[in-house]
């Protein structure tokens, strides 16, 4: 499929993307994206915000659950973050191949290998379409709740529109 160039049509490809598979290979748990968008920049006060209503979900079970106000937000390069997990999904595409070379049975590793790598390409893809990604990640010292933020932009000035996804990791 075609990379869509108007970020109305972007949307709904970035959506279809998800409908595979959709695992952030650096959590411990599932960690399905949501794909949104926003009308503006985004600040380091709507990053936060972001992060407070991901948060608040991931620890709804948690009785009395304070937001943390020690909260840090790194910006991290956007294709230096996917080339490594490009590489990461390669690596174990190639592992996936050897088995079921050596064991047809292991048929639905290469599959779920090759789905992985196809989910980050295509949403490399689609983000690096837009002006300014970068992969944002907010974070709590001694928490295992990172919140994820993929975001790029359309346009500029008044017509100025944020693309972004979001996603809850754990990481301990």
């Amino acid at each position: 499929m075609m990379i869509p160039r108007t970020p109305w049509k972007l949307l709904p490809y970035l959506r279809n993307i998800l409908k595979d598979y959709n695992y952030w290979p650096s959590s411990e748990s599932d960690s399905p994206l949501k794909i949104r968008y926003f009308d503006g920049s985004f600040s380091q006060d709507i990053l936060l915000k972001l992060d407070a209503v991901l948060r608040r979900q991931a620890n709804e079970s948690v009785t009395g659950y304070q937001l943390p106000t020690n909260r840090s937000v790194i910006t991290k390069s956007f294709t230096d973050t996917f080339n490594d997990l490009i590489q990461g999904a390669i690596a174990n595409l190639e592992a996936a191949k050897e088995n079921y070379d050596n064991d047809p049975i292991t048929f639905p590793g290469l599959e779920m290998s090759a789905e992985a790598l196809e989910f980050l390409v295509q949403l490399y893809g689609g983000f690096k379409t837009l002006t300014n990604p970068v992969i944002t990640e907010v974070s709590v010292s001694g928490e295992a709740v990172v919140t994820l933020i993929i975001s790029g932009e359309w346009g500029t000035g008044e017509d100025l529109t944020t693309i972004y996804a979001t996603s809850t990791l754990i990481q301990t």
